[in-house]
């Protein structure tokens, strides 16, 4: 009987501690974009790699005239992932009657 509540104390630990990595896994956060000054196409802003996470409380300092500097978006393995809501707001942001998503997208100004 010891044994068989000690393999499910052991059990409850893995399957809690699996529940928690997940959560921190589904987390928002602002990315500046650090390629260059800002991005100047879609492409380049659709890019992971060109942005680099801020801390949890931090918001983006953008100054200078009105460009793209950071998004919000989900955390994937320290980069941000820019897929469904994110991406729509980048696409609108390019377009020819550009809009800004204040939820996703931050701008210098």
């Amino acid at each position: 009987m010891p044994l068989l509540a000690l393999v499910l104390g052991i059990g409850l630990v893995f399957t809690q501690s699996a529940f928690k990595s997940v959560a921190s896994a589904q987390e928002e956060r602002w990315f500046v974009y650090t390629a260059s000054d800002h991005p100047t196409n879609v492409t380049d802003a659709k890019q992971p790699g060109n942005y680099t996470m801020l801390d949890l409380n931090e918001l983006p300092a953008c100054e200078g005239s009105e460009d793209l500097c950071a998004i919000r978006a989900t955390v994937d393995a320290g980069q941000p992932d820019i897929s469904g809501s994110v991406a729509t707001a980048i696409d609108d942001y390019f377009d020819p009657s550009p809009q800004v998503d204040p939820a996703y997208l931050a701008i210098k100004n």
